[in-house]
This record gives structure tokens, sequence and C-alpha cells, in this order.
């Protein structure tokens, strides 16, 4: 009796996009197939997994580049098989991580232009993913009560200092919960970068407290306003009644 063994099919796990558009680094193109098998995944390359489900990753297709940053060696067996490829321009590389400040610069400069101090406040999640009022405040998941969102920026016109903010919040305002947003200086007629955090608290005096709490991170200047945000998302001002 002969035993005929099952054929079994090799099965590549593959998309052609991780849910949103990603771009060929050569041609620009989003027809794009992302591998999700491990196999093609570079053994240093751990994160890049997550970084799809936040949409932050970059197609890499300069190997010299690639290998100095992977510290790969000539004997790296495998080492250069593709996370991706373009149907369009069979280009091929890797994915990296997109670096959540680039990310939040190429969303602030796609409203800054046209954002005034007639605009809507804008604002995005940690993740660089934008989100309403009543996202914010059901973040905060405090129930009904309304929430306070204050800056810990102020007169911030680039990236420089971000990384900085994000490690004083976490450090020694300690929240985990991180906002970025814009705003019109029309005094300098300028738009600000921002850095926010929320408070569950709407008594005046510790809303007053927040809202002085960061001189010593911007120049001895204090915040000017906070955000009171309703279950609605509907928003009223603070001022900081000292500045």
């Amino acid at each position: 009796m002969s035993h005929i063994r099952p054929h079994t099919k090799k099965v590549q796990i593959c998309s052609t996009s991780p849910g949103y558009p990603v771009y060929c680094p050569k041609c620009n193109s989003t027809n794009v197939l992302i591998f999700y098998d491990p196999r093609f995944t570079p053994r240093l390359q751990t994160k890049w997994d997550n970084l799809i489900d936040e949409k932050r990753i970059l197609l890499e297709n300069r190997w010299n580049r690639i290998k100095d940053e992977n510290r790969w060696g000539k004997s790296e067996k495998d080492s250069e098989k593709p996370n991706w490829i373009c149907k369009d321009c069979y280009d091929g590389g890797i994915i990296l991580e997109y670096p959540i400040d680039k990310k939040i610069a190429d969303e602030f400069q796609k409203y800054e232009k046209t954002f005034t101090e007639n605009s809507e406040p804008l604002y995005w999640n940690e993740h660089a993913q934008k989100v309403t009022l009543k996202e914010i405040h059901d973040n905060a998941d405090i129930g009904d009560n309304p929430v306070v969102l204050i800056a810990v920026t102020r007169q911030q016109y680039n990236f420089d200092r971000f990384p900085e903010y994000r490690k004083y919040l976490k450090d020694v305002v300690k929240t985990d919960t991180i906002y970025y947003g814009l705003w019109p200086d029309t005094k300098n007629n300028k738009v600000e970068y921002d850095i926010l955090y929320t408070i569950d608290s709407t008594e005046k005096n510790e809303i007053q407290r927040h809202l002085n709490l960061h001189d010593h991170m911007n120049n001895g200047l204090a915040q000017k306003m906070a955000l009171i945000i309703d279950k609605n998302g509907k928003w009223k001002i603070q001022d900081n009644e000292k500045s």
C-alpha cells in the first residue's frame, strides 16, 4: 500500500496595503505588496508590525543604509530579503519606523497654511492620528464629567524640543496620554506647535495651578488658557488669571 503525502500549499501572507496608503520611495506608487510572512522580516526589524497598527511605517530601499543601520555583515544569510515590493516599478526593501515627530510634522504641514484664529481646534493623538475634542473627552474615561486640555508648550514653532517636552510630561507631570495640536499665535502671526495633556479636575484653582506649572519649560512664559471640554466635545476657554 502506497502512502501519498498530501500536497501542502505554501501560504505567503501578504497584502497590497496595511489598511492605508504607503508609498514606494522610487516611483511613489501605492501599489505596494507588504509581506507579513516572518521569513521576510530581518532579524533586527522587530517593531514594524506594531508600527503598521500605529500608521507609522516608512518604506526604505537604500540597501547600503539598511545594512549600516541594522549592522548586517556580509555573512548574514538572507538578510536582504524584502518586507515589501512595488508592483509598478518592482523596487523593494524593508519597513522602517516613521518617526513620530516626522509624522506630526507632515500632518501639521497639511493644515497650518490655512489654519487661522477662526479655525476649529485641530488635535492628534500620540500616534499622529487626528482626533476630535469629543474623542479626547472619551479617552479620559471620566463619564459625563468635563475634561480639561492644557498645553505644556508655549511659543513653539518647530519640533526641536518635542522629545524634551514628552519626557517632562511622562517623568514629572506623570501622564502617559499626550496630544499634539495647532494653535494660532495672532500676536506673532504664526502657528504654534503644541504638546498637550488632560486633567480630570475642573476646579478653578487646580486649572490655574497647571497653567502656571510649566513656565520653567518655556522661558518663564505661563500658559494663557485651558480648554474645558464637555461630553459632547463642546469647549470653552478658561484664561490664566496671572497672564
